[in-house]
């Protein structure tokens, strides 16, 4: 099973209209940029994610590997999530220092 164009739209859309601190997290803790005013989820594959980042010094388009392949919506939210809540713990780990 593979995601549609209609499964990917709606995590896009999802991702973008309700979880706009965890995409910036994504490219801070997966991509390493810290200085991140903004990321839009563009793309996501069964591999993916593609972010839009705007950072203080920089704008590009970013490409994060998933923890593991996604195949349908309900994976892609395990995924997401678990991805989430690691970024999140990193991050934490790393102000602590």
């Amino acid at each position: 099973m593979t995601l549609s164009t209609q499964d990917v739209a709606g995590i896009i859309q999802h991702m973008n209209d309700d979880h706009a601190e965890t995409l910036c997290n994504y490219v801070r803790y997966y991509g390493g940029v810290h200085d991140v005013v903004s990321a839009e989820l563009t793309e996501i594959t069964s591999h993916e994610l593609y972010l839009q980042v705007i950072a203080h010094s920089l704008s590009c388009k970013l490409s994060v590997p998933l923890i593991r392949s996604i195949h349908s919506t309900e994976e892609a939210r395990q995924v997401l999530v678990e991805m989430a809540k690691q970024a999140k713990a990193g991050l934490a780990s790393e102000k602590s220092y």
